[in-house]
Order: C-alpha cells, then structure tokens, then sequence
C-alpha cells in the first residue's frame, strides 16, 4: 500500500505569518502618515506653541514603531 502524504502546518502558518507581518508594516507606514498628515494640518499651532512636546512625542512613536518593525522581522540566522 502507498503511504499517504501528509501536508504539515508549517506551510500556512508560514503563510500566515508573513500575512500578519505585511500587515502590520502597512500599519506602521499609516501611522507614520497619520503624524505628518497631523504635522501638515497644524503646523503653525505646533510650531508657536509646542514644538518641542511634539517632536518628543514623535521620536517615541517613531521608535516604538522601529521597534516593533525589527520585532516583526527578526534577521534570520545562516
């Protein structure tokens, strides 16, 4: 008798994982739009009166999502 072959899981999750990843990256990349679309509309109000909470508050997302974006992705080992 032939042996069935048996499909592993391996293959959709793989699938899903990198689903869930792109995902994800097109998130980061909207909100990244989000803040200068936010930056465009109220530039002036920013500028004169909170430029500096605003460029912190920036950097921190900014990073968070640069975190999160090499969490996703992790380099893979040779």
């Amino acid at each position: 008798m032939a042996k069935k072959k048996v499909k592993s899981d391996s293959n959709k999750l793989s699938r899903h994982e990198s689903n869930i990843k792109a995902i994800l990256s097109l998130l980061v990349l909207l909100l990244a739009f989000a803040v200068l679309l936010i930056f465009n509309t109220y530039q002036e109000n920013i500028i004169y009166a909170s430029f500096k909470w605003f460029i912190s508050l920036a950097v921190v997302l900014f990073a968070f999502l640069l975190a999160l974006l090499f969490l996703i992705n992790p380099q893979k080992k040779h």
